[in-house]
């Protein structure tokens, strides 16, 4: 069963009987499908990437048990290096999620990144409450940790980098071998997007047809100096959505290069002009239009229109 909040073709990173081995707390199918969506979403999509990760938080929460920092915070108050300017900032913004996002430097930017203010102004309860694993993995994306981690880190470097020094050092390189034990196999392995289409093609007539390639045409780039018209969209999009988040990601993509009629359908050329940008962009071409994904095409074209409605 794929977990709650997984796009549909998208394979299972992690099971439930994977975390069970590391007895982890609290795992419901929504629990599960964070998880998973989180590791699609900021490509922790290697089993070196997704060993790290997992070994990690599950010293920051012990395994899940906690989704912010027992202490109280008023050790971080006025802590510079971490942006905690105001009074109050310590406690408001101490270590949230499974891997202790602290400091309002981190939620700020957190809360830029995933368009709710409410990550900034309510503060470390409210990113235990709704983002435990995406916390987790924003703070890992924006740290550069799957860079770290392809070159070949050590558990003690991974650990320098998340916590600043060795606490808990022992403890996490424990997770870290269960891990390792744990996760044997790559199951980032995407299924063909032909094999999701229902029936036959004699059955699928306006799916593909719905965006005709013109051959032997160069591709215009048509939106040079002009503002996007069209809306953001708020959650991921793919093969099969329908809206005016769809009207923005062609109107994107043919800022790119692409020559895609702009009629808010998620066909087969948008899906296979996604997945040609998603290469571009060293993104794992999945086809689908995630936050990372809406990011990349807004910097592309420079673009200010990212707040979706």
């Amino acid at each position: 069963m794929v977990p709650a909040n997984v796009p549909q073709n998208a394979p299972v990173l992690v099971l439930e009987s994977d975390m069970k081995q590391l007895n982890w707390s609290n795992l419901t199918q929504k629990m599960l499908g964070d998880l998973n969506l989180c590791l699609h979403t900021f490509e922790i999509n290697t089993l070196p990437r997704i060993r790290h990760f997992i070994s990690q938080c599950s010293h920051e929460s012990a395994a899940g048990k906690y989704t912010k920092e027992l202490a109280s915070g008023t050790g971080y108050e006025y802590r510079r290096d971490l942006g905690n300017t105001q009074p109050g900032d310590g406690p408001k913004y101490k270590g949230g999620g499974y891997l202790q996002l602290t400091g309002r430097y981190n939620y700020q930017r957190f809360s830029v990144y995933m368009g709710d203010p409410n990550i900034l102004n309510v503060g470390v309860n409210y990113v235990a409450e709704y983002y435990p694993w995406s916390s987790a993995g924003f703070w890992w994306m924006d740290n550069r940790m799957n860079v770290l981690i392809d070159s070949g880190a050590t558990v003690l470097q991974v650990t320098m980098k998340v916590n600043g020094g060795t606490n808990g050092l022992q403890d996490r390189q424990y997770y870290y071998n269960r891990c390792v034990s744990i996760f044997t196999v790559d199951r980032n392995v995407w299924p063909d997007v032909a094999d999701d289409l229902p029936g036959t093609p004699d059955d699928v007539p306006e799916i593909l047809d719905d965006e005709p390639e013109i051959p032997d045409e160069e591709p215009s780039v048509p939106n040079v100096g002009v503002s996007c018209p069209y809306a953001a969209p708020i959650g991921n999009l793919q093969l099969g959505s329908r809206g005016v988040g769809v009207d923005w990601i062609q109107w994107h993509l043919n800022s790119c290069g692409a020559s895609l009629t702009i009629d808010g359908y998620f066909g087969l050329a948008t899906d296979r002009a996604v997945r040609n940008f998603q290469r571009s962009r060293l993104l794992i071409p999945h086809g689908i239009v995630d936050a990372r994904t809406r990011m990349e095409l807004g910097i592309f074209y420079g673009s200010s229109t990212l707040v979706g409605r």
